[in-house]
C-alpha cells in the first residue's frame, strides 16, 4: 500500500471509524471523511464544480475531496494534508491539529504494516 492510500485509510478511521455511510447531524458532516458544507463550498469555488454535500458519500469523490482540499491550501505532505483536513485552511498553524495528526500517523503506520 502506498503512503497516500494509507493516509486516506487512516483519516477515514480517525473521522468515522472507517464507516462509509456515516452522518453526523451535530456537525452536518457526511461520509467516512466527515465532509462538511464549508469544505464542499471551498472545493466548488476553487475547482469550478457544483457538488452537493451528499455527493461525498461516494468513496472515490470523498477521497478526491480530502486530497484536493489540502492541495488548495498548499499541502504537500501527509501531515499537511491531515492537519488542513482537520483544521481548515490554517490547519498547519493550529496547535489543536497536532494531536489529530499524531493519531492519524499512528493509524497510518498500522495500515502500512498490514
Amino acid at each position: 500500500m502506498n503512503t497516500i492510500l494509507a493516509l486516506l485509510v487512516a483519516i477515514s478511521l480517525q473521522e468515522s471509524g472507517g464507516g462509509v455511510n456515516r452522518w453526523n447531524p451535530k456537525e452536518r458532516a457526511v461520509g467516512e471523511y466527515q465532509i462538511r458544507q464549508l469544505a464542499v463550498d471551498d472545493l466548488n469555488r476553487h475547482y469550478g464544480k457544483d457538488y452537493k454535500l451528499e455527493d461525498f458519500e461516494n468513496r472515490a469523490l470523498a477521497r478526491w475531496a480530502v486530497l484536493h482540499y489540502g492541495k488548495m491550501y498548499g499541502a504537500e505532505t501527509p501531515e499537511e494534508i491531515s492537519r488542513i483536513w482537520n483544521g481548515g485552511p490554517r490547519g498547519m498553524k493550529k496547535r489543536s491539529t497536532i494531536k489529530y495528526w499524531n493519531e492519524v500517523q499512528e493509524k497510518m503506520e498500522t495500515v502500512l504494516k498490514q
